[in-house]
């Protein structure tokens, strides 16, 4: 773990959509101008915040950086490597770091932490749960989910917050609760 350089770096990100005219013959006439020249750092342990009226660029930010959106400039460097300059293959593969194996009779917390902690009684898998949630609000929020895989995509992002706290990304964490 290197702590003499930031965890993540955002220089001069900017994103553009294009505006096309035609059916066939499609022409670009001009752009959105999503996000325009952005930079920031975010140290280990630190906490950033986007904060901006609703349609500013906050989700467009949020996703260029996390490489769902391709960069029209910019660059973006998370621990030490520019995910910008990764190949657009490398850049899909490092999009989803789990399966999101459930175990349908525990609760989310449990299920998720089983693969970090190996196989352990749900009790105790409960409790190194919320333990790594630090006691937090999500802790106690998702102590009593119990979800399918089939009816909840949505879990391997919970599963991977139990698993590895190094980085977590929220956009509009309270939008579903």
């Amino acid at each position: 773990m290197d702590t003499s350089r930031p965890l993540v770096e955002v220089q001069h990100l900017v994103k553009y959509f294009p505006i096309t005219r035609g059916i066939v013959f499609q022409r670009t006439i001009g752009y959105v101008r999503a996000v325009d020249d952005i930079s920031f750092d975010v140290w280990r342990g630190e906490t950033l915040g986007l904060v901006g009226e609703s349609g500013c660029g906050k989700t467009t930010a949020g996703r260029t950086i996390l490489q769902l959106y391709e960069p029209t400039s910019g660059r973006v460097i998370f621990d030490g490597i520019d995910l910008v300059a990764l190949m657009a293959n490398s850049r899909r593969r490092t999009r989803r770091f789990l399966a999101p194996w459930l175990y349908p009779s525990l609760t989310l917390a449990a299920g998720g932490a089983g693969g970090a902690f190996g196989f352990l009684r749900p009790y105790t898998l409960l409790t190194t749960a919320l333990l790594a949630l630090g006691g937090t609000a999500l802790g106690a929020a998702v102590a009593h989910l119990s979800v399918r895989v089939a009816e909840n995509r949505n879990a391997e992002n919970q599963m991977r917050r139990v698993r590895r706290r190094m980085q977590i990304i929220f956009q509009d964490p309270f939008a579903s609760l």
